[in-house]
Formats: structure tokens, sequence, C-alpha cells
């Protein structure tokens, strides 16, 4: 549990990250995939602590 939640905070710890990426370029692929990718993540990490 202690894991998850480490997992969780760090994803909310990262998230400014792709945040300024999408707001400093073009919106490129990449970019996109790391944002939805970040927020599914801590999504999924949530939902795992909840159903634990």
């Amino acid at each position: 549990m202690v894991n998850l939640l480490l997992a969780w905070t760090l994803t909310i710890v990262f998230l400014p990250f792709p945040t300024t990426l999408v707001a400093a370029t073009d919106n490129g692929g990449l970019v996109k995939v790391l944002y939805i990718g970040t927020m599914a993540m801590s999504s999924a990490l949530l939902t795992w602590l909840c159903r634990g």
C-alpha cells in the first residue's frame, strides 16, 4: 500500500513537467502521450488504492 501511495504521489509531483511542455510546445504527439500517460497512470494508481 505504501509503494502504491508513493507511486501515485510521484505522478502528482511529475505532472507539472508534461503540463509545461504542452503549454510551451506545438503539442507534438510525444508531448500528448507523456501528458495523457501521466494522467492515466495517476488515475490507475488511485483506482488501485481505492480497491486495495
